[in-house]
């Protein structure tokens, strides 16, 4: 409501106040005013944003909600299945819970798969605390769920150690070869720190957590965050990925807190077949994650809400342009005598046209940057305020926004040359 009040009374407030202002301080400017269009499309501009300033706030509102609709829409659709990238990276991700499981299931996958692409990778994650005396949110953060139905139970609070070898091997399965560029080779109490979601507060390189291994502190300092999690969030919140001396003394001192097996290919992308026939097998664990089959869940949920809202977007296109369009028609209808006046003073058709378009311009560009201006600000604070930031703030997650911004201009500049080309015709037939 904040946002809604910020952008009406800006909007008023720039149309029927600042505009004219401008406008009128730029005829002090007589170098500048006095020329053979300027002098015509200023008056007219004033006159027209003094009679019409109420159905220009109206359009540039109209214009605002239709961008920031349309925007809103491609953001909150392509936001979720670019999160899965992070809440399942890999293509399927299971737990091994018996000493048959990792045989059965490396059975099912190649049954149901149609090539020898397949990696299969098990990574045995330890539980490590920390007696630091401030540790990151992710320590903690998160529950166990016991099953699909109940995950009110804390996750047990501590670092999900993986070797760097593991963690490297898996980012290269799942085709992230740009990860795999920032990273170095880790010495002994060095490790990198995986981060649920961009650092909002204090960033955890050069921190030492000392991690309690056989009740002896051995500190490892974190060399670098990175936000390229190699398994689930269902299966790891507070990854810390430590050197593999380090984890072979870990693992030489207590037993893996879980085991997970991370199965990446190409052929079995989009497999729906086999990630059901793998629920199954697996009693519908809630451990079991599949990125092609999360996208397709989002697709299929928000499909039909997202038809209706693209529906109103359009039914918004056209009640904006066509308002712009027979307003200037009927702008120009009225001050045809005007023109007449200007042709018999020896303005051509050239610059009579020239004219025309200056003066349509303003009244399509105004809606429409205002407008632009108003959806940008509430397309941030709609991302920044109610949706949860899994990913940094790359140019490539506004893509859908931009794009839909871009299609806007599209409509706008075909409504705009039909208005200039109806206008023209009228003022100039004989």
């Amino acid at each position: 409501m904040l946002t809604f009040t910020l952008i009406l009374f800006g909007t008023v407030l720039f149309i029927a106040s600042f505009l004219p202002y401008a406008v009128q301080t730029g005829k002090k400017n007589k170098k500048k005013f006095y020329t053979e269009t300027r002098i015509i499309t200023s008056p007219d501009f004033i006159y027209r944003m003094r009679s019409n300033s109420k159905t220009l706030i109206m359009l540039t509102l109209l214009s605002a909600a239709t961008l920031t609709v349309s925007s809103v829409m491609a953001l909150t659709l392509y936001y979720p299945i670019a999160a899965i990238s992070r809440i399942a990276p890999s293509e399927i991700e299971c737990r091994i819970e018996k000493e048959d499981d990792l045989s059965a299931i490396m059975e099912i996958v190649n049954n149901y798969s149609s090539g020898d692409d397949i990696t299969f990778l098990q990574t045995d994650i330890y539980k490590i605390t920390s007696t630091a005396g401030q540790l990151p949110m992710e320590y903690s953060v998160g529950t166990s769920k016991g099953d699909a139905d109940n995950e009110k139970i804390l996750r047990n609070a501590g670092f999900e150690c993986i070797s760097y070898s593991d963690y490297t091997a898996i980012l290269k399965a799942q085709g992230r070869q740009k990860a795999l560029e920032q990273f170095t080779m880790l010495n002994n109490n060095e490790c990198i720190f995986v981060r649920y979601q961009p650092a909002s507060g204090k960033d955890e390189t050069d921190s030492t957590y000392p991690l309690l291994i056989n009740n002896t502190e051995i500190p490892v300092t974190v060399t670098m965050t990175t936000l390229d999690n190699p398994i689930s969030f269902a299966n790891s919140v507070g990854t810390l990925i430590v050197s593999d001396s380090l984890y072979n003394m870990i693992s030489e001192n207590a037993a893996p807190e879980t085991k997970v097996l991370s199965i990446n290919g190409s052929s079995i992308t989009g497999n729906e077949e086999l990630f059901q026939i793998l629920s199954a097998y697996l009693d519908k664990s809630p451990y079991l994650q599949d990125n092609s089959h999360r996208i397709h869940e989002v697709v299929s949920l928000s499909s039909s809400t997202f038809l209706l809202i693209g529906f109103l977007v359009v039914l918004f296109f056209i009640a904006t342009g066509s308002i712009l369009y027979f307003n200037n028609i009927s702008a120009i209808t009225e001050s045809k005598s005007y023109y007449d006046i200007l042709t018999k003073m020896g303005y051509t058709n050239r610059k009579i046209k020239k004219i025309i378009g200056k003066q349509a311009i303003t009244f399509f560009s105004i809606p429409f940057l205002f407008g632009l201006a108003d959806c940008i600000f509430a397309t941030l604070v709609y991302k920044t305020a109610l949706m949860q930031n899994l990913l940094a703030n790359s140019i490539v997650l506004y893509a859908p926004t931009i794009l839909a911004i871009a299609l806007t201009l599209i409509i706008y500049l075909i409504y705009y040359c039909m208005t200039v080309h109806t206008c023209c015709k009228m003022v100039l037939e004989k």
